[in-house]
């Protein structure tokens, strides 16, 4: 154990589609970026992101009177 944390963004993975392989984009993009996933590591993605890629979303609009 060496006692690191490192926290950074993952980059490139583009907009999330329904259907999309989220764990597959992000490996994808880690790779990418040349940090590629480890044991043990820790990834922490939002709601939003995952309800995309399972097709839950709606589009809102905002009516003015």
């Amino acid at each position: 154990m060496t006692g690191r944390l490192s926290v950074f963004g993952i980059e490139g993975i583009g907009e999330v589609t329904s259907g999309a392989d989220l764990a597959g984009l992000i490996i994808d993009a880690t790779e990418e970026m040349g940090s590629p996933l480890c044991d043990r590591d820790v990834v922490v993605v939002t709601q939003k992101i995952v309800s995309k890629a399972e097709g839950r979303w709606c589009r809102w609009t905002l009516m003015t009177p």
